[in-house]
């Protein structure tokens, strides 16, 4: 209805799904768990820069253990308007910061046609002060790190860019300086963003629903209350012009985990005809928007959000509890071989068996 039905995921050709199922699933399961385990906690520039540097230094170690050059972006904004700064039980407010001293991290993988502007796959790596993160998002960074070692060798028509963003808890700075300065001929072909992906949960009941959301996402939110309101899918927000990007995704995803294992959602201000009006009309419809894909919708480049929902399933969610042991490491690495199967596809990988893996270790040979 009005252009909010999920798009149609066709099944993967069978050389695909082979190619898919030769993944050790057990390996990548522990080190995800390793990952999200290892990462300092919380990781925090303001409340504790010191544990911040220390995550920037294991992301950067990560990443060269699998191959990739990792390189650390410093930026610096002046009169930033943003979110304050506060633990989880005082209320959100806007803030405006006078000076923030901030980095990101990117990592490329060249192409080999250097025409093509590269696919971006990205997660924050901040989290809200006094909160571990696990989900919130050391699952995203486990991901994003898995899959720069299973894509290592990859030979890619397009180029391959991971980007860990900083300061996103405070008003997506990190992710916004990144877009801002790849505006043009810098910009990426589409953005895959990672966001609180690793919490599932089987219990009915469990998958919480914004209010009114069965009136625009109708069949999504049947297949939802069919599984009597479970938290055991994961959510694509995607825009019309990165419907390409969900369903490479859900295709992926439908294939390592099974037909329920996936919803898609467009964005309701990207509907045709009706995001102005929406807008006025559903309180909620910013939820939509809440994490770094939004500064690339910005600057017009095709951008998704993977993500569990995170406050909508997580009772962790930015509190004390959100620890390593609550995540699903089977589901998550799930994820991550939908994930490494839709960048194949997106990126042009001519692809091989899929990699033996090496060390777990930040810095192993």
């Amino acid at each position: 209805m009005f252009g909010a039905d999920e798009p149609g995921c066709p099944p993967l050709a069978p050389d695909r799904r082979a190619w898919l199922d030769g993944f050790d699933r057990a390996a990548i399961e522990t080190r995800l768990r390793e990952h999200v385990e290892r990462l300092p906690a919380p990781r925090h520039r303001l409340a504790d820069p010191a544990s911040y540097e220390t995550a920037e230094a294991y992301v950067l170690e990560s990443l060269a253990a699998a191959g990739w050059v990792g390189e650390r972006r410093p930026y610096q904004l002046e009169n930033a308007l943003g979110i304050r700064d506060c633990p989880n039980d005082q209320v959100p407010e806007t803030h405006v910061y006078p000076v923030l001293h901030g980095a990101n991290i990117v990592a490329d993988r060249v192409g080999s046609d250097p025409t093509l502007p590269p696919l971006l796959v990205g997660a924050h790596l901040d989290t809200i002060r006094g909160s571990p993160g696990a989900d919130d998002n050391g699952s995203g960074i486990s991901v994003l790190l898995e899959l720069a070692r299973l894509t290592a060798d990859a030979r890619l028509t397009r180029g391959l860019r991971l980007a860990l963003f900083d300061m996103e808890e405070i008003g997506l700075f990190g992710s916004a300086v990144l877009a801002r300065d790849g505006a043009g001929a810098g910009q990426p072909s589409g953005a895959l963003i990672l966001e609180s992906v690793g919490y599932y949960s089987d219990r009915p009941g469990s998958q919480h629903l914004l209010p009114g959301v069965g009136l625009l996402y109708r069949g999504q939110v049947r297949r939802i209350r069919r599984h009597r309101c479970a938290g055991d899918f994961t959510l694509i927000v995607y825009r019309g012009d990165s419907t390409p990007l969900a369903v490479a995704l859900a295709q992926n995803l439908v294939h390592v985990a099974g037909p329920n294992s996936v919803i898609l959602m467009r964005d309701p201000a990207n509907l045709p005809g009706l995001g102005r009006v929406l807008r006025r009309l559903l309180p909620w419809i910013d939820q939509f928007a809440r994490s770094d894909h939004q500064s690339f919708w910005r600057h017009e480049v095709p951008a998704i959000q993977v993500t569990d929902t995170a406050n909508f399933r997580n009772p962790a969610y930015h509190e004390a509890t959100d620890l390593p042991d609550t995540l699903d490491y089977p589901r998550l690495a799930g994820l991550t071989i939908a994930l490494t199967g839709a960048v194949a596809e997106l990126a042009g990988w001519v692809r091989t068996p899929p990699p033996r893996p090496r060390s777990s270790r930040a810095g192993a040979s």
